[in-house]
């Protein structure tokens, strides 16, 4: 039986040995499994930080030609509107030289009118003071024939 205990013993050995040697091995295998983890989830990081870069970039860009797009469309706008206000501007002027030229050719009428009437007033007072004048003449000559 001693030759058995010994087989035994050495089978023993062997496994403890084998399972000593396993137990290594998936250490090991594991460290290496838990670095090539750890090497994806650095790598995968690496890569989604450089989609995010570019996502940005790209974004960026979008946003950089909207708002060129933008700028653009507001000078349009802006020339569009001035041309507006410089029609307008012109349209009333047209418009305020006319009523200033109607407005001269009132006030000149009524200036002439007013010379007219003026000239009629100062020809009435005038043949006034001549008849006056006359009746005084002729009321002198009667006071003097009276007096006579």
């Amino acid at each position: 039986m001693s030759s058995n205990v010994k087989t035994v013993a050495f089978d023993d050995s062997q496994l403890r040995a084998y399972n000593q040697n396993l137990k290594q091995k998936y250490a090991v295998e594991k460290n290496e499994i838990e670095a090539r983890g750890q090497n994806e989830i650095v790598d995968t990081v690496a890569q989604s930080q450089k989609k995010i870069s570019e996502m940005r970039n790209a974004y960026e860009v979008q946003i950089s030609a909207e708002a060129e797009h933008l700028d653009e469309r507001l000078a349009s706008i802006r020339q569009n509107n001035q041309k507006r206000i410089d029609e307008e501007r012109q349209k009333n002027d047209i418009e305020y030289e006319k009523l200033r030229l109607a407005n001269q050719k009132r006030i000149d009428e009524y200036r002439k009118n007013a010379d007219v009437k003026l000239e009629e007033v100062r020809r009435e007072y005038q043949e006034a003071m001549a008849q006056t004048h006359e009746q005084a003449k002729r009321q002198m000559k009667k006071n003097e024939l009276k007096e006579v």
